[in-house]
């Protein structure tokens, strides 16, 4: 949350040399952007950039696959606030903190995302999304006192349904 973009370290020279090099990257030069919020890096070599400061602060996917020192932007989900998300395989997870809920995106295609559903979590202040790892639920909180930690079935994007939820009184 600096105002000096995406800090990218390459390590590839450890551990016979550590003089690493890094490299600052801030979206092209007509679409530029100094904060975020958050990331996540999946298994595919996209990196997601949560709650830049541009647009509305969506979902900045970046391409790492041909040189991860000069990612290449290659779509902007911007319909709400992202504060936090993950990708499992070709789905992503978004939680949307100011609007109260997450959605779920196809990114088969990282750059046409697809947006399959949303669900409303139990305090309507989506801090986080996680997925198990069968891709079947939905693990949230919400960043509000006393707030839950909900289970959904995504399953069916079309019939998304909480299963479970707990509070703690500490």
């Amino acid at each position: 949350e600096a105002q000096n973009g995406l800090l990218i370290i390459d390590m590839s020279s450890l551990p016979a040399n550590n003089d690493l090099q890094t490299y600052y990257y801030t979206g092209s030069s007509s679409n530029n952007w100094q904060s975020a919020h958050n990331l996540y890096v999946d298994e595919r070599g996209y990196a997601y950039i949560f709650g830049a400061n541009r647009g509305n602060k969506g979902c900045i996917i970046l391409d790492l696959n041909q040189d991860p020192t000069q990612p290449v932007e290659v779509a902007d989900i911007n319909n709400w606030y992202v504060h936090d998300g993950m990708a499992k395989g070709d789905t992503l997870y978004l939680a949307h903190i100011s609007d109260g809920f997450f959605t779920v995106w196809d990114v088969s295609n990282p750059s046409i995302p697809v947006m399959l559903g949303q669900h409303n979590s139990p305090g309507a202040k989506c801090h986080n999304a996680w997925v198990s790892d069968d891709g079947n639920y939905v693990f949230t909180t919400d960043e509000v006192t006393s707030g839950y930690i909900a289970a959904v079935d995504v399953s069916d994007v079309n019939n998304m349904t909480v299963i479970d939820q707990i509070q703690s009184w500490s």
